[in-house]
């Protein structure tokens, strides 16, 4: 037998061992927000309604195990799992997760924990994904081009603004759809001191709309408020929400280490678990889990939709993302898919 064939076969001796103990492993699911608002526009889809979120809370109190997040983590690593077992989580830490999740959350008695962009922490702008939706859809008359040096980027950006509804995930295109796209996936990996002038230029200009108090970020004392809620408990997203894996070993660990840092003296106690922004293959790799271990964090969390068990490392968690717009049918079938799967 060659070594490539004694390879190969241990390799499928080692997927199917993997696979056998994951069917027969406690999974649970853990589920992903980010707002709950009704917005007049929302083209990423982060934002879930009051009352669909409220539908969304009583069939996970019905049909499912509801957890902490830490208490999840720790039985998902144990094995002990109980069955159908869920945690919520929110990232990025918009100012509603307080003045609307949290009052949800607590009618329905459930557990939640929130992952803050720390450097966004009392700042009275928007997230920079916002800011350039504001400043790149929503004026009516839009600027004809963008050149941003800074990134790279010279993009057509004429015409009338998209539809209200219009969504990113939408195929139909229209040039300032276009210019959005490509000014967000160029920001996504950016240095923050690129990201910041990128955002002075688009903001620069009369056309675009006033920060919008509906898209703020937690301040200082709604976020002190949050923390001290019972059931809810904090995490860190990082300090400027990059994609990580595109940023140097270094910047990852400080964007970490700071979320960590501000977290905790606000807080009074130790932040362990990390949410990477964006949470995707191409924003999370080896050194972003290296970055997350040399910082001392227990646990870190994707965006990679599937369930939980033992077997997955403990910095490298997946998540289902809840997208704004789901019925409640949808919401349901989705997390079954997943204990099913």
């Amino acid at each position: 037998m060659t070594l490539g064939v004694a390879d190969r076969l241990a390799r499928a001796i080692d997927w199917r061992w993997t696979r056998w103990r994951r069917r027969r492993s406690p999974r649970g699911v853990v589920l992903c927000y980010h707002r709950i608002a009704s917005l007049a526009t929302d083209p990423q889809r982060l934002a879930v309604t009051p009352a669909d979120f409220a539908a969304q809370l009583a069939w996970l109190s019905a049909h499912t195990t509801p957890l902490a997040l830490e208490e999840f983590s720790a039985r998902r690593a144990a094995g002990t799992l109980p069955p159908r077992a869920t945690a919520i989580t929110f990232d990025d830490g918009y100012a509603d997760n307080l003045h609307a999740a949290a009052p949800a959350l607590a009618a329905a008695a459930l557990p939640a924990t929130i992952f803050v962009t720390s450097g966004m922490t009392g700042v009275r702008e928007e997230f920079w994904w916002d800011a350039v939706e504001r400043a790149v859809l929503l004026p009516v008359v839009g600027r004809a081009r963008w050149t941003l040096p800074a990134i790279g980027i010279d993009v057509d950006a004429s015409g009338p603004p998209p539809a209200a509804a219009w969504c990113a995930f939408d195929p139909n295109a229209s040039a300032r759809t276009v210019a959005y796209r490509a000014i967000l996936g160029a920001l996504r990996g950016a240095s923050p001191d690129a990201r910041d002038r990128v955002l002075r230029q688009l903001l620069d200009d009369p056309a675009v709309p006033s920060v919008r108090a509906s898209h703020l970020p937690l301040d200082r004392d709604e976020l002190r408020a949050l923390a001290h809620t019972p059931r809810i408990t904090l995490g860190a997203h990082t300090r400027t929400h990059p994609a990580l894996a595109q940023r140097p070993y270094e910047e990852q660990r400080a964007e970490i280490a700071h979320a960590r840092d501000a977290l905790t003296a606000i807080v009074g106690r130790p932040i362990v678990h990390a949410a990477y922004p964006f949470g995707t293959a191409d924003a999370v790799d080896r050194a972003t889990e290296r970055a997350a271990a040399a910082e001392g964090f227990e646990a870190g969390w994707t965006t990679d939709a599937r369930a939980a068990w033992r077997g997955d490392r403990p910095l490298h968690l997946p998540r289902l993302v809840v997208t704004g717009g789901w019925d409640l049918a949808t919401f349901t079938a989705r997390i079954e898919a997943l204990f099913d799967a």
